[in-house]
């Protein structure tokens, strides 16, 4: 279980101190980023690729994101996929969570689906912008990405970047950095 910490002000000078003796896995400042506008308007960007599309698959479980795909009123299936290391209780209680009117299901990798071609299917991902062409994710996301690319899936792989923000911050346990260009065909961030 991540452990966050957030603070208003600047604790870089304690972080070695904090990690040491606190149980937690990122350090994060304290913002005003509304994450479900955010996602809201990132899907409304999208709408038009997720109509044109039977099936959206979704790296990882993200309930922000359900929730505000509800309110677009897309009626696109969606494929839940998590990793291998969630027990079959966590799989049932994610499942048992998905929004009333989301037409999804939950698959844990390495099962394969029907067919995951471009014209059927996109795949998102919700991440943050590293720098330098770099994207923060969490390590479950990579490892999903890892096993479906290039060899199960090779359509569009899309980040979903909810905070108009950049984070230099060495990665922590549970999060890493990946190559943008790489992984990902898109990068969307919240327009200001």
């Amino acid at each position: 279980m991540d452990h966050i910490l957030r603070s208003k002000v600047n604790i870089d000078p304690f972080r070695h101190v904090i990690y040491r003796f606190l149980p937690v896995t990122f350090i994060g400042v304290e913002t005003d980023i509304n994450f479900k506008a955010n996602i809201y308007q990132l899907l409304v960007r999208l709408k038009t690729k997720i109509d044109s599309k039977k099936r959206l698959i979704l790296v990882g479980f993200e309930l922000l994101f359900l929730e505000q795909l509800v309110k677009l009123q897309s009626y696109i299936e969606i494929l839940i996929v998590v990793d291998e290391t969630l027990s079959s209780e966590t799989v049932e209680r994610i499942n048992y969570n998905i929004p009333y009117g989301v037409n999804a299901g939950i698959m844990q990798i390495p099962v394969l689906p029907g067919p995951l071609g471009p014209t059927e299917s996109m795949m998102i991902a919700i991440g943050f912008d590293g720098g330098s062409n770099y994207a923060l994710i969490p390590e479950s996301t990579r490892s999903i990405l890892n096993f479906y690319l290039p060899n199960y899936y090779f359509g569009e792989v899309i980040l979903l970047d909810p905070a108009d923000i950049t984070c230099l911050d060495r990665p922590e346990k549970g999060w890493v950095t990946v190559n943008k260009s790489i992984m990902f065909t898109q990068h969307l961030k919240p327009m200001s």
